[in-house]
């Protein structure tokens, strides 16, 4: 059985946080949402890179930071 979170995912320390818990993967829809009616297209290219940004900073907690 797979887990998907879907809901409350609003950040790149959210998506760590629900795959630490278990998750198999989590769904991120209505942040897309707000930033298309935001910024168009360049709101979409922002909430991706606050999303990248976040996840770059958790490696360090987690097996992906390339340490022994």
């Amino acid at each position: 059985m797979k887990i998907f979170v879907d809901g409350g995912i609003r950040s790149g320390v959210d998506v760590f946080k629900a795959l630490a818990l278990g998750a198999d993967a989590v769904i991120i829809a209505r942040p897309f949402v707000t930033a298309v009616y935001g910024g168009a297209e360049e709101g979409v290219k922002a909430y991706i890179e606050k999303l990248g940004t976040g996840r770059y900073d958790e490696n360090v907690w987690s097996d992906e930071s390339g340490r022994d």
